[in-house]
């Protein structure tokens, strides 16, 4: 989450909460926001409860997902195989 401000976000959330919570958890954060932010959520399980603009999952090879990753691999729009060599303008033009 700190490495979200230290790289310029203008607000950032720590949301923890048990599976059963974290519908409600995310319906208070995104009250706090505006419509038409951009959202950058660092989580497989958040997947389950929003469906996102972009859904991007990024691994490492040759590791083997979380479970909670593979529960939600399926429902990627993206996949990033190499975050490093990763262009994202390049591949979500549309992203601003």
């Amino acid at each position: 989450t700190m490495l979200f401000r230290r790289a310029g976000a203008r607000a950032v959330y720590l949301v923890r909460a048990y599976p059963e919570g974290l519908h409600a958890a995310m319906k208070a954060v995104l009250a706090l926001t505006d419509p038409g932010d951009l959202i950058v959520c660092e989580s497989n399980s958040v997947r389950k409860v929003v469906r996102p603009g972009e859904f991007i999952m990024i691994r490492e090879a040759g590791q083997t997902p979380k479970p909670s990753a593979a529960a939600v691999f399926d429902d990627a729009d993206v996949i990033v195989d190499d975050y490093r060599e990763y262009k994202i303008k390049e591949e979500l033009p549309d992203v601003k």
